[in-house]
């Protein structure tokens, strides 16, 4: 292998690492969206909860609710966020990976066929003049 193409190698197995990399920041995502999903079950559990069948209980039931809305919303918002960044983050993973491999098939280098050596035409030989 010439530099280069050590260079192409090296290239696919950053790209491959980030893949991975990402895959499980991925993962991290969507466990949080689940807990996300968990939270808005049970603050809904709680607005159908025995305190908001009366105005005064609904009142002070919203007023409880309303940090932990707030904390679920934000959170939603950051989630989103980098749900956004993760997409384009795999998409230049993959790039990386597609740049690497042109790199290794641009650069390689096939094995060359050893040239025979031409024999030079050599004179009569001795034997046949001897003989003449």
């Amino acid at each position: 292998m010439n530099l280069k193409q050590l260079l192409g190698f090296f290239t696919i197995l950053i790209g491959l690492g980030f893949i991975i990399f990402l895959d499980h920041e991925n993962d991290r995502l969507d466990a949080a969206k689940e807990r996300i999903a968990n939270a808005k079950r049970e603050m809904h559990k709680q607005e159908s909860s025995l305190f908001s069948l009366n105005p005064i209980g609904a009142k002070i039931t919203a007023d409880l609710e309303a940090g932990p809305k707030r904390k679920i919303a934000d959170a939603e918002k950051r989630i989103a966020h980098y749900d956004v960044e993760l997409i384009c983050l795999q998409a230049a993973g993959i790039t990386v990976v597609a740049v690497g491999v042109i790199i290794m098939h641009v650069f390689h280098r096939t094995p060359r066929k050893k040239k025979r050596k031409k024999r030079k035409k050599r004179g009569p030989s001795i034997k046949k003049e001897i003989k003449l």
